[in-house]
């Protein structure tokens, strides 16, 4: 209290733009940026951006202009294979050391102050922390959003249960150009077997589909994507952002709370934040989620954030921004943000609930429970699996987004599901 703090960066500069500036890599190949600069003489710090999805996109423009006027060189990068980068496209693979060659590349350049921060979410999330494990020095601090966690814990497995719906991914993705889903009956395809064939179904042909069916268990394959063993040890800024709803949630959780155990000095721990709002994978956007309104709270200034951020780290500004507690979150109910110290809570009560029934938990009208109570002798529940007939997503197909709040009832009502409810929180 009582102390001024700097003021964020304000738009005084004009823009310049610089458009397929042709980045090299340590084999060679060369990646394709966007860049917006100050037009102005001098030393800047950079926003990177790592994408898959097009970095002439709206987004990325608008951020630009934004950042580029209040004194930042915003560099919008297509990933390896795609758009205007040369090579050819494979999940993650490429990710830490093309992450690495372009941190390196650009804090050698006469226009770079030496420090660099990135953002980006889902995929532009797990770049991030992908070249983080590389240690570039000039790499400085980053805000991974809606990261998932290493693949085989949450996409294109969950958890080893194989994510049909991440065939979405695939034809949006597939060659360097973004792809059009809507020409495709989604549902009628995810009902195909063998899953081998849902690929051709759709006209593609994607060397990583093959690959990531036929590793169904973690074997080398996946242990050569994991990245979470590394960042874990790495001592970067980050902020990691998240929703109660978002498919890829786990990433924020773990990666924030493991980072922050392994900051290796008094006072790092920090360095880590953690902000988890009402949303869904697409942060931010919405205050209504299926039947249920959060308010107009629920939509925070992102912008500030993350220039409160990037002054702090990369302009060395005093925003106060590490004043503020690491984490907040949004208590839906109450839709009020609080703010708190760790994550998980120091004072959660962590309480086992135990399955419960007469051997007929088969739909939302049988007797499954759930309580407090430990189980004694009971009967088995069976129930009969048709692949040909199996329980529906709760999602539109092609929304990438399966984490809704939305009703389940009509699912719950199949006999194929066994459900196991627990009195009133």
């Amino acid at each position: 209290a009582g102390i001024s703090k700097d003021e964020l960066s304000q738009p005084t500069y004009e823009v310049k733009y610089e458009l397929n500036v042709r980045i090299p890599m340590s084999d060679g190949v060369e990646l394709s940026a966007d860049m917006y600069r100050p037009d102005a003489p001098g030393r800047f710090p950079v926003i990177l951006v790592r994408t898959p999805y097009d970095n002439n996109n709206e987004r990325d423009r608008k951020m630009g202009v934004y950042y580029a006027q209040r004194g930042y060189i915003y560099i919008a990068q297509d990933t390896r294979g795609r758009g205007d980068s040369d090579g050819r496209f494979y999940p993650l693979i490429n990710e830490a050391g093309d992450g690495y060659d372009t941190h390196e590349w650009i804090g050698k350049q006469e226009w770079s102050n030496g420090k660099i921060g990135s953002t980006g979410g889902s995929y532009v999330g797990w770049v991030q922390v992908y070249a983080a494990t590389k240690k570039s020095q000039y790499y400085t601090a980053m805000i991974p959003m809606v990261t998932p966690p290493d693949p085989f814990l949450n996409v294109p497995y969950q958890n080893g249960a194989f994510m049909m719906a991440m065939l979405d991914w695939v034809i949006l993705i597939d060659g360097r150009s973004m792809q059009d889903l809507s020409k495709h009956n989604l549902q009628e395809i995810y009902n195909l077997l063998p899953l081998a064939d849902m690929e051709k179904a759709v006209g593609r042909n994607s060397p990583f589909w093959k690959d990531w069916l036929d590793h169904y268990s973690w074997d080398e394959y996946w242990d050569g994507q994991s990245y979470q063993e590394k960042l874990w040890k790495v001592d970067m800024p980050a902020i990691h952002m998240t929703g109660w709803f978002d498919d890829d949630q786990p990433g924020a959780l773990m990666n924030f709370s493991e980072m922050r155990k392994y900051a290796k000095s008094i006072g790092k721990e920090k360095h880590q934040r953690l902000v988890v709002g009402p949303w869904p994978h697409a942060l931010n956007y919405f205050t209504k989620l299926g039947d249920f309104d959060y308010g107009p709270q629920a939509i925070i200034d992102m912008n500030e954030l993350h220039l409160k951020w990037y002054d702090y780290w990369l302009k060395g500004k005093d925003t106060g921004i590490l004043d503020e507690p690491p984490v907040k979150i949004f208590i839906m109910g109450d839709n009020v943000w609080r703010d708190e110290q760790e994550w998980p809570l120091a004072r959660t009560v962590y309480t086992p609930y135990y399955f419960h029934s007469d051997g007929s938990a088969n739909s939302r009208h049988g007797n499954g429970r759930l309580s407090t109570i430990l189980p004694d002798k009971e009967k088995p529940d069976q129930y009969v699996y048709d692949p040909a007939d199996p329980p529906k997503y709760i999602f539109k197909p092609g929304s990438f987004q399966l984490g809704l709040n939305e009703d389940q009832r009509f699912v719950e009502d199949r006999k194929d599901v066994l459900c196991f409810t627990s009195d009133v929180l």
